[in-house]
């Protein structure tokens, strides 16, 4: 029988630690519910507990075949245009991917749907008084009948929500319909202008469309590109030929702006290279509060 693996990861330790300081290895952290700073390793963040309940082994192991290819293609990343090869940016599309569907945000998404279906079933009542005809073989309008009948379509969802088996299938399903539409797009690496850097929030992955505002959160089919930095100085889009972002500097005011939807579309907590001096910056986009849960990420 496969382990629980408990402590999983939203955002790739690979991906973490290319924010890193080369020196001590450690993160910088904003914590958006107390507003505190400070420094940690990759690996103790950028995780959600029991993110996947349901065979996370069986997640763990999808994740991995993108995250396995993420170390050659950081490296040729960094090591020029020239050495990025088709299977490199299969890598990074993929990474994109993986970040847009295994998110605090998804997660959010799911919970949110699942009560919207449990409301919707309870409002239905000339369906419920349908079922009440085919099960009894007569026409009932009775509150307590219906909503037995109600709590009997429910039960097998609530079952496999509980469980945790509802997230999972449709985890994976939206991260491999993600992957493939993705895949048919272009990807373009932005380097940032000189003394300019990139933070990263805990939800990283971004749909983006013209004239939105940062506290726009677009979903896949409505955007124009997806954006997720890579690094400090490095960000990638994957567009379908309707984005107008610049073609190869990422000049200082997108990086401003960037950088901004980055802190106001995170959950718990925003990374950066702890020297950048970010730090007052991210406070300023996302100022504390405690609306905001200061669980893991």
């Amino acid at each position: 029988m496969e382990k629980h693996i408990s402590r999983q990861h939203v955002i790739s330790q690979a991906l973490l630690r290319r924010f890193a300081d080369p020196g001590n290895k450690q993160v910088g952290v904003y914590t958006v519910s107390t507003g505190s700073v400070g420094q940690r390793s990759p690996k103790s963040i950028g995780f959600v507990p029991d993110y996947v309940s349901h065979k996370s082994w069986a997640a763990e192991k999808l994740w991995q075949t993108v995250e396995n290819r993420l170390t050659p293609a950081f490296s040729a990343l960094d090591a020029g245009p020239d050495a990025l090869l088709p299977e490199h940016l299969s890598a990074i599309s993929d990474c994109i991917a993986l970040h847009f569907s295994r998110s605090i945000q998804t997660r959010l998404i799911h919970e949110s749907s699942f009560s919207n279906v449990e409301q919707a079933v309870f409002e239905d009542q000339q369906k419920l008084k349908y079922l009440a005809l085919l099960k009894h073989g007569l026409y009932l309008d009775a509150p307590d009948v219906l909503e037995s009948i109600a709590h009997e379509i429910l039960q097998e969802l609530r079952e496999g929500n509980a469980s945790g088996e509802l997230f999972q299938t449709w985890l994976e399903e939206v991260f491999q319909r993600t992957c493939s539409y993705l895949e048919v797009g272009r990807v373009t690496i932005y380097h940032c202008d000189k003394d300019t850097e990139l933070v990263l929030g805990d939800s990283p992955s971004i749909g983006f469309r013209p004239g939105m505002h940062p506290t726009d959160r677009v979903a896949l089919y409505d955007a124009a590109a997806i954006l997720m930095p890579l690094g400090p100085r490095v960000l990638a889009s994957i567009d379908w030929g309707r984005s107008d972002l610049p073609l190869e500097t990422l000049r200082r005011e997108h990086a401003v702006y960037i950088n901004r939807v980055q802190a106001v579309q995170a959950h718990s907590r925003i990374y950066f290279r702890p020297t950048s001096g970010l730090a007052d910056l991210v406070r300023t986009y996302r100022p504390p509060s405690a609306n905001y849960p200061a669980g893991k990420a």
